[in-house]
This record gives C-alpha cells, sequence and structure tokens, in this order.
C-alpha cells in the first residue's frame, strides 16, 4: 500500500501554520396560546371555554361560570341587536356568532384560540369586520383571519387565510413600533411594514457587514439591546445608513463603525465599545485590549492570559512576561521546529532544560531514520493516538498525533503540521475491487490517487484504518495521522 501525504494538504498547511375571547382583535389579550386544548381546570369547578357549558349556555371566562347565552331564534342578528345601547351586553360589536347547534349566542373564538367549526370564528364578511376560519395550525385546529385583508401580526397569506410569522400560532407579534416587541424574545424588532415583530439584525464590528439587512440597508444598533448579560446584544434594525441629518435614538449617535470598512449606523458615542475588536492594544502593558462590554469601555489591563500578548501572562490583572508553558505553549511562543517544556499534555523535556524553556525537537525522536513502521513504534519514540510510521520514500519517522486534537493542546513541533496518510492506489484493485473506489482527490496532482471511504471502510486497504476528511468534502482512507515537517522555518 503506497502511503502519502496530498501536495494540496501539504500546500494548505503551509499557508495556514391561547383561548376564548370577547374580542376578536389581536393584541397582546388576542388569545395566543401553547397549542394545548383550552379545556376547563381539572377540579377547579371553573369553566375555560363553552365545550364545558350545556346547551344555551357560554363561558364567561372572567368569573369562570357558565351563563345563560343569548337566543338566536332569527339568526345572527338576534346576537347583534342591543335593547339599550347605553347598557351593552356581550356580542356587542360583533363579538359572538349564532351556533346552530342550539340557537345560542356564544363569544366570537378570538384569533389563534383552538376551534372545531369556522362558525365559531366568525366567518362571515358581511357580519365581521374581520372575519376568519378555522384552520390546521401545526397540529390544532385555530381561528385565523381571513385573506386578503390580514390585520397586525399576520402578514404571511397561506391559501384563504392569514399566518402569523411563525406559521404556528404561538406568538401573534403583532406590532406598530419595535418597544411592542419583547427584547429577549427572538424577534424583538417590529416590521412596521407588515406590523410584525421580526429577529434582529447583526453588525460584524471588524468587517462592517450587515447580516439581515437587504440591499445597501446597513444593522442600526437598537439602544434597548446594549446590556451584554442579556438576550439579543448589540443586535439592531436594517435600515438605510445614517447621516448628519439622521436622528438616532437616545443614547447613541450616528457615526462610521467597522474597522475594515466603515458605514455609517446609529450606534454607541465615538469611545464607547461593543467589542474586543474595536479596542487598541496596550503596548507599554504588553496587553492585546479588550472591551470591558458591561461599562462599554476600552481596558488595557488583563482578566486571563489571552488578554495579554505572546510570551506574556495574566497575574494580578496585569500582564507580566511568563515562560512558554503559561503563553500558549509551542505553537505561540516557540520558534519553528521547537518545543515548549512543561507545556500540558506536553513530551518530556531533556535534561537540563527548565519548565517554561523551548526546545528544539530532537531529530532522534522526530526524524529518526528508518526502513519500516516497527522501527519508529518503539522506545524512545512517543506512542500517541494514532500509530508513527515510516515514510519509506524519505527513510524518515514520522510520530503520530490526532487531527481532532490539535487545537486542544501542542502535538507536534511549532509550524509542523499533523496530516493524515492517505492509503495510495493505483486501480480499483487495490481498494479491494470496490468499483470507483481510487480516486484523484485534486486534479492538480494527477499522479496522486487515494482509496475513498464515502460508502464506508470496505475499500480501504489492510493497515488503513481511518476514515479522513480532505477538503472538507471528501472522505479518504487513511492509516493513520503524523506530524509533518512543512519545512517553513526561515520563511
Amino acid at each position: 500500500m503506497r502511503r502519502f501525504v496530498l501536495a494540496a494538504a501539504l500546500a494548505l498547511a503551509a499557508c495556514h501554520s391561547s383561548s376564548s375571547s370577547t374580542s376578536g382583535g389581536v393584541g397582546d389579550d388576542a388569545g395566543v396560546d401553547d397549542g394545548g386544548a383550552d379545556a376547563g381546570d381539572a377540579g377547579s369547578g371553573k369553566c375555560q371555554d363553552d365545550t364545558t357549558c350545556a346547551a344555551q349556555k357560554y363561558c364567561d371566562v372572567a368569573s369562570g361560570a357558565c351563563v345563560a347565552a343569548k337566543a338566536c331564534t332569527n339568526g345572527q342578528s338576534d346576537c347583534e341587536y342591543q335593547a339599550d345601547t347605553s347598557n351593552v351586553d356581550y356580542c356587542d360589536s360583533g363579538a359572538c356568532f349564532c351556533d346552530p347547534v342550539d340557537m345560542a349566542c356564544r363569544p366570537r373564538h378570538a384569533f389563534c384560540a383552538p376551534c372545531a367549526r369556522d362558525v365559531e370564528c366568525g366567518n362571515t364578511p358581511v357580519v365581521y369586520d374581520t372575519p376568519a376560519a378555522c384552520r390546521m395550525t401545526g397540529t390544532v385546529k385555530r381561528c385565523l383571519p381571513l385573506a386578503p385583508h390580514c390585520p397586525r401580526g399576520f402578514p404571511n397569506v397561506v391559501g384563504d387565510v392569514c399566518e402569523t410569522a411563525d406559521g404556528q400560532c404561538l406568538s401573534s407579534s403583532a406590532c406598530s413600533k419595535d418597544t411592542d416587541c419583547d427584547p429577549a424574545s427572538g424577534a424583538p424588532e417590529c416590521d412596521i411594514a407588515r406590523g410584525t415583530c421580526v429577529p434582529g439584525c447583526d453588525f460584524d464590528l471588524r468587517t462592517g457587514d450587515s447580516t439581515g439587512c437587504a440591499g445597501s440597508d446597513v444593522c442600526h444598533l437598537d439602544a434597548r439591546l446594549t446590556d451584554p448579560s442579556k438576550p439579543n446584544y448589540a443586535k439592531g434594525k436594517c435600515a438605510p445608513p445614517c447621516s448628519a441629518a439622521t436622528t438616532c435614538a437616545s443614547g447613541l449617535a450616528c457615526r462610521a463603525e467597522g474597522v475594515q470598512t466603515p458605514v455609517m449606523r446609529c450606534t454607541l458615542p465615538a469611545g464607547e465599545c461593543l467589542g474586543d475588536v474595536e479596542c487598541p492594544s496596550g503596548a507599554a502593558q504588553h496587553a492585546v485590549g479588550y472591551c470591558d462590554k458591561p461599562s462599554h469601555a476600552c481596558k488595557t489591563d488583563c482578566r486571563t492570559d489571552p488578554d495579554c500578548v505572546v510570551g506574556y501572562g495574566c497575574q494580578s490583572g496585569a500582564c507580566v512576561q511568563v515562560g512558554c508553558d503559561k503563553a500558549g505553549g509551542a505553537l505561540l511562543s516557540c520558534a519553528c521546529g521547537e518545543l515548549c517544556c512543561g507545556e500540558q499534555n506536553g513530551y518530556a523535556c531533556p535534561a537540563g532544560t527548565m519548565s517554561g524553556a523551548c526546545y528544539h525537537a530532537p531529530d532522534a525522536t522526530w526524524e529518526a531514520d528508518c526502513m519500516k513502521d516497527a522501527d519508529c513504534n518503539m522506545a524512545p519514540f512517543r506512542m500517541n493516538a494514532h500509530p508513527n510510521y515510516c515514510d519509506t520514500a524519505a527513510k524518515k519517522c514520522r510520530i503520530g498525533c490526532d487531527v481532532a486534537k490539535t487545537m486542544n493542546y501542542t502535538q507536534c513541533p511549532s509550524r509542523w503540521q499533523c496530516l493524515p496518510i492517505f492509503a495510495g492506489c493505483m486501480s480499483d484493485s487495490d481498494c479491494n475491487n470496490v468499483a470507483g473506489a481510487c480516486l484523484t482527490p485534486d486534479m492538480r496532482y494527477p499522479d496522486q490517487k487515494v482509496c475513498s471511504c464515502a460508502s464506508g471502510m470496505a475499500a480501504c486497504p489492510s493497515g488503513a484504518t481511518l476514515c479522513a476528511t480532505y477538503l472538507s468534502t471528501l472522505h479518504l482512507c487513511a492509516s493513520t495521522e503524523a506530524c509533518i515537517n512543512l519545512k517553513t522555518c526561515g520563511m
């Protein structure tokens, strides 16, 4: 079995080292519920909807009592009729429907309330200002306004009815201004044109890009969303870029923001920050600089080691010089080809090497001469998750590593790379005769063919026990993963 590191991998590595209601309108008390049936409160003796009341009675939800209903022997007009207009009853202004089952006037079901029949929702246009019908929403039948005249909170037309933005009636989300929307919900902003609450947009402080905005609109910060301890921190609302003529919300100012591509938007005043990228480093303090989000102030002290530049660690709020073991390990603190003595999960230090000092990875255990794999899998070589192997072309040992753990701790000398060692092939016969298994992963290197494990390990030859990912989309057979010297020292 031919084994090798794909050339493209080397090149890439080198480059990165609810309920009933007396109103049919939608509002804060519109009867939107959680999807359960609106039956009575078991054991309480109080009704919660008409289904628990006898014929010619309806449920007075406020008192929880079943009370006598007006008769509608002559139909809906009996429900509409008010004998004393100065003292109207529960059916005033189209709030009832005439139930054909017992000819009793019952409260019309609110939008999004559970229903069984269209009549319960008030489905006659000539009687109701905003008629509705009983339609399936999710797993429950509910009263939905009839299209095309959709009221606020029901922006989507589906068939002959209007639905809420979520299509589930979980929240009517009706609004006419941003403050009508819950700032802690998934839809803190009001789309005034549609009259419904929508998710906030995001602004990338580094690039100046606005996510969730169309065309040339930018994401303007919502002054309600500046508390980092609350949901939707730093989210906003889309609108054209601001100018000197723009009046931003209280506490905000129109200014350029975005490190790479500044754009004019309503945000915190100059001198205040939303994220670390907006803060300068503190050279004298050996600090990278960070944004203290609760106070929106840039600071150059430190909270943890990452707040300090390489070679320095955080002690008592100040950045002080430390050894490589306290400053990111070999990856961040040591020269090419070196390891860090004392690094967590690191290797045994050579005699005389102090903890925190960098040292050259000894050739005797990292690039020793070999003829076969066995030569590299014995003392003094380190045994890792994956076996060491002998690169027969170079006749050098390559020490095993685990690609999945490369971000957790140092496994290879600085600027070396942990890469899969793929199972090469010349034809499908080298891949256990699995048709189409021998493929060329990168057409730039036509001579480098590898057995594919996209359909399972059956195509992997003996010794190839791993299925490694290559260029994010390909799954190829590999015998191990090993530390490879990219020969980038001095570059």
